[in-house]
């Protein structure tokens, strides 16, 4: 049933008819370059300074979104006392809703910035996690049972995160061919997920763990408690602003870069060449 929408969409899209390509737009580099080796194509990727910074913070970003993702719902419920049914909705509403008025409008500011100089974009990034980070943190630092303030402060600083995916996303096509735009893609994606997705709830899942049994010891305990079990996955949180700040310093290196690598004409480059 949950796959109705999506194929009902795909017949949708399907009979939209390609738009015709500008100069900008256009494949270029079919002759030659189809007789290159199958990784040419990622090697000249990688020459890129502007796209190593990103897939930096592509993995980064999605550490800390899955991480928080699978593990704020069990926060709210161990730290705040919050029931399962309440915990998803507060949860969803922090996390989620946020998102709708972050990326419809931070999409128009991206834009808007954008026509000043391709840095500028990914200025606007850095600049939602350095105001996402101490967000996250004060929302963190609240005491058990704030759970009003913490949906304000996290959400405000989730909000602001969201702005990540309408600065970084065009950016990529800022410095890719046109060419290599869909492999470019592929790449990000890879190491967003291999690096970021597998990895964060991991981690944290381990801090939470780790921390819980420090806990337990503080406490006298011979057993994990739902007090211990509580203290070790909020200070596992602790390690999400720290991500934030982290991925703000590479979007700022990646700023600093973007302009020298942005082509001047339009692509006209064959792999491996």
């Amino acid at each position: 049933v949950a796959t109705v929408p999506g194929l009902l969409l795909t017949a949708i899209v399907y009979r939209i008819a390609d738009p015709r390509r500008t100069s900008q737009g256009a494949h270029a580099g079919t002759g030659p370059a189809t007789r290159n080796r199958w990784f040419a194509p990622y090697v000249t990727l990688w020459r890129i300074p502007t796209l190593r910074w990103i897939v930096l913070s592509g993995a980064l970003h999605n550490f800390n979104a899955y991480a928080v993702n699978a593990f704020m719902p069990a926060y709210l419920m161990r730290y705040h006392g919050l029931s399962l049914a309440k915990a998803n909705v507060a949860a969803g509403f922090t996390l989620g809703a946020v998102g709708i008025v972050s990326l419809i409008v931070g999409g128009v500011m991206a834009d808007h910035l954008r026509k000043r100089g391709a840095d500028r974009r990914l200025w606007l990034g850095a600049f939602a996690l350095l105001l996402a980070t101490p967000c996250i943190f004060a929302a963190l630092w609240l005491p058990s049972g704030a759970v009003l303030p913490f949906v304000a402060l996290m959400g405000t600083g989730w909000m602001l995160f969201y702005l990540y995916y309408v600065t970084v996303y065009p950016a990529i096509h800022d410095v890719v061919p046109p060419e290599l735009r869909g492999t470019a893609m592929s790449l990000y994606f890879f190491w967003m997920y291999v690096l970021g997705g597998a990895f964060g709830t991991l981690i944290l899942g381990m801090l939470s763990d780790r921390f819980a049994r420090r806990a337990m010891t503080s406490l006298g305990e011979s057993t994990l408690s739902a007090a211990s079990r509580s203290a070790g996955l909020h200070d596992a949180f602790f390690v999400v602003p720290l991500i934030s700040l982290l991925l703000a310093v590479v979007l700022l290196m990646a700023s600093r870069r973007i302009n020298r690598d942005v082509p001047a004409t339009p692509s006209t480059h064959t792999f491996g060449s």
